[in-house]
């Protein structure tokens, strides 16, 4: 009863589509997995790592809500998840993935309406009603992200609240494979910067560049 691990997501140019089967599931599930690009830990330290990190963030809410209207018109569907994670606990190579867990017998029209979606991104862009709730972007930043100017922050900022799980996280991956542990402040001021300075264009190129097809898996 040794359940095989599932395959990592290949280098290839064009997306690779595989099938599991297992008789025993009562539920089918369907994923579009994409290799993100590697990230070096030491790069994690720059304003532009923190930058990806937060357009990646933007697009998996974004997607997750568009997901979650779907399941609520749909007795098809089923439960939409979206994760970015390592491969391997101990690796900086990640995988992004967007699934749906369906009633038996309908994992193709979740992949369908899945694959719809990000289609529908790609050709169309992220809409207003997707920027909703966004701050307004704001000019007293400049949009170099390399030279922030922090002084025009509140000094709310300079004390987010961070859980214990948040620390023991961090300090086991600083431990067992040297990933830094960023001070907060201005990790926390950074984002702020994100929110008001990056528009709708930018993250739509994002996700398009993420979702060309290239190092893409479908199972």
């Amino acid at each position: 009863n040794i359940v095989p691990s599932l395959p990592l997501v290949p280098e290839n140019k064009t997306p690779q589509f595989r099938v599991f089967k297992e008789d025993k599931n009562f539920t089918d599930l369907a994923v579009v997995a994409i290799r993100l690009p590697k990230r070096d830990y030491k790069e994690k330290m720059t304003v532009s790592r923190l930058k990806e990190e937060w357009m990646e963030d933007k697009i998996k809410e974004i997607l997750k809500d568009r997901l979650d209207t779907l399941t609520a018109s749909s007795d098809l569907v089923g439960k939409s998840d979206i994760n970015v994670h390592p491969i391997t606990f101990s690796s900086n190579n990640r995988i992004m993935e967007f699934s749906f867990n369906s009633p038996k017998g309908s994992w193709e029209s979740a992949l369908q309406q899945l694959l719809g979606q990000i289609e529908l991104i790609r050709r169309e862009g992220f809409n207003e009603d997707d920027w909703e709730g966004w701050s307004p972007m704001k000019n007293i930043y400049n949009t170099d992200t390399t030279a922030i100017d922090f002084s025009v922050q509140e000094t709310r900022t300079f004390i987010p609240s961070r859980k214990n799980t948040d620390w023991v996280s961090s300090l086991t991956t600083n431990y067992l494979v040297g990933q830094p542990i960023l001070h907060r402040m201005p990790e926390s001021l950074a984002k702020d910067h994100f929110m008001y300075s990056v528009h709708r264009e930018e993250l739509t190129e994002t996700f398009r560049n993420l979702t060309d097809g290239s190092d893409m898996m479908v199972y």
